[in-house]
């Protein structure tokens, strides 16, 4: 019984191949929020600017922001060499639905459809938001198997591994 604000959420900071990503999905007609720094940097800032919220968040803010999306979309900075992100657990674990990269570190911990929803290209990705936001039973199913996936795992347990780490 969430009340959700927006129904996609475009969460990080700018990069060149997220700038990108976000113009597609923008150029197929989808809405959607982007929250982030940097973004100012885009060489179609003056398109993108209308989709941009706010800058980056963090604390409770940024929690909240997750939990108030149906959706929430994570590109990991191939310029960095990433195929994960801090949001890979950190979106399930808050309880909204991740629709991110398909990736081999992905693939090691979720199963798309089941827990998370994995996209191959721009197209895959606007195609699977169309057809999520027409069952909101959908997304409370994967959001729901997703936090339990995360929250459930002692792997993913912060606090222990931190004292394991001590």
């Amino acid at each position: 019984k969430r009340k959700f604000k927006r129904d996609i959420l475009l969460l990080g900071t700018w990069f060149t191949a997220r700038g990108k990503f976000a113009k597609e999905l923008i150029d197929r007609g989808l809405k959607f929020d982007i929250y982030g720094d940097n973004w100012h940097k885009d060489i179609n800032y003056k398109y993108l600017k209308n989709f941009i919220k706010g800058r980056g968040v963090w604390g409770y803010k940024y929690s909240k922001l997750i939990y108030e999306s149906k959706i929430v979309l994570s590109v990991p900075n191939i310029n960095n060499d990433d195929d994960i992100t801090n949001k890979s657990l950190e979106v399930p674990a808050i309880g909204s639905l991740l629709l991110t990269t398909d990736t081999k570190s992905h693939r090691k911990i979720f199963f798309s459809g089941k827990d998370v929803v994995f996209f191959k290209n721009t197209l895959d990705c606007y195609k699977k938001c169309k057809i999520l936001l027409n069952s909101e039973n959908r997304i409370n199913k994967i959001s729901i198997a997703g936090h339990k996936k995360i929250t459930s795992n002692p792997k993913f347990d912060n606090e222990k591994n931190l004292i394991k780490l001590l």
